[in-house]
């Protein structure tokens, strides 16, 4: 299931999610928190894998779920609220039971460019566990 959309994400970066910096995601610095980064990153990673079939339906009727094991973000720019934010993310590599990935540079416009993250996620067989 995962192979024809894998080579089909591997050829370029996907754009994964769009979206807005609010005030109440900035920190008593005035800066967005760690946390909605993180929290924005999610949501392209779902959308990652929504793009290879691996959507929540697939998931619960195949008995498998995704974890991140790994995560590394580089930070290099502050994001503000009322920027707008882009991530666009590419597969890194794919095996039986890991996928990597990363949220590559988005254009140089959009506030989240030079957050790199590079994840890596176990897939478990819920029925083995």
């Amino acid at each position: 299931m995962i192979v024809m959309a894998e080579e089909r994400a591997m050829a370029e970066p996907v754009l994964t999610y769009r979206g807005a910096v609010y005030p109440w995601h900035c920190d008593h610095m005035g800066h967005v928190n760690v946390m909605w980064y993180v929290g924005k990153f999610d949501e392209a990673t779902w959308n990652l894998f929504s793009t290879l079939g691996l959507t929540p339906d697939y998931l619960r009727s195949a008995a498998r779920g995704m974890a991140a094991v790994e995560q590394h973000i580089v930070y290099q720019r502050e994001v503000f609220a009322g920027d707008t934010v882009t991530v666009h993310s590419e597969l890194l590599e794919v095996r039986e039971k890991v996928i990597r990935f990363r949220h590559a540079p988005p254009e140089r416009r959009s506030a989240l460019y030079r957050r790199w993250p590079i994840t890596s996620s176990l897939i478990s067989d819920f029925s083995i566990r």
